[in-house]
């Protein structure tokens, strides 16, 4: 079954504390918290080493920045991040992730956007992020791709964990779990719809 991780792209600190308040009146214990510099993509989004790990919530981090790799080493240090993604299109030295990702007992996972290669790569990894639109911004539309990159990533590494991230709805959300994923990250949909039914929609399905 397929859990449910909302995603917070957001600019200042009281902004993100605001929404791990509501996701813990929600019972929801996992944030998933995108972390972008500008440069690595076309956006900036809060990442506070230091406040991150007293937010009072689990996070799954997604480092949308250069040099992820030396970012993610410190992000995996915090008691609370059960996951560092770092964006596949800046690791320019396969080896150095394999070695971080074995360190870290595997807590460390990649992300690809659609339209990106990444096959000779993904059976590194023990956990995989389908972005299904560029990364950057929410709100965006879902890419059919996405279906293809998630049915080639299992065919690679069958045992490998799988999150879908950007333009999941409705419509979307039944797509991707026929599919198998184990995660759906889902930011403007979470947050401007009835956050109790979308949370019991991904669940009872």
């Amino acid at each position: 079954m397929a859990k449910i991780i909302p995603a917070i792209l957001e600019s200042t600190e009281e902004n993100v504390r605001e929404r791990v308040s509501t996701l813990n009146q929600y019972g929801l214990t996992i944030a998933h918290l995108d972390v972008m510099d500008g440069v690595a993509v076309p956006n900036i989004c809060w990442g506070n080493l230091k406040v991150a790990g007293n937010l009072g919530i689990d996070l799954e981090v997604h480092l949308m920045v250069v040099e992820p790799l030396k970012a993610a080493e410190k992000w995996l240090e915090l008691e609370n991040v059960i996951r560092v993604i770092v964006r596949g299109e800046e690791i320019f030295n396969w080896q150095d992730y394999s070695a971080l990702s074995y360190a870290s007992g595997g807590k460390l996972g990649v992300a690809f956007d659609p339209g990106s290669i990444f096959t000779r790569n993904i059976n590194q990894a023990m956990f995989f992020l389908a972005m299904s639109v560029p990364s950057g911004f929410s709100g965006q539309l879902f890419r059919a791709s996405t279906i293809d990159n998630i049915v080639i990533a299992k065919s690679i590494n069958p045992n490998i964990l799988i999150g879908v991230d950007g333009g999941m709805n409705e419509i979307t959300i039944p797509v991707v779990k026929r599919l198998g994923v184990d995660f759906i990250n889902t930011s403007s949909y979470f947050w401007n719809g009835d956050m109790k039914k979308i949370i019991q929609f991904v669940e009872d399905m």
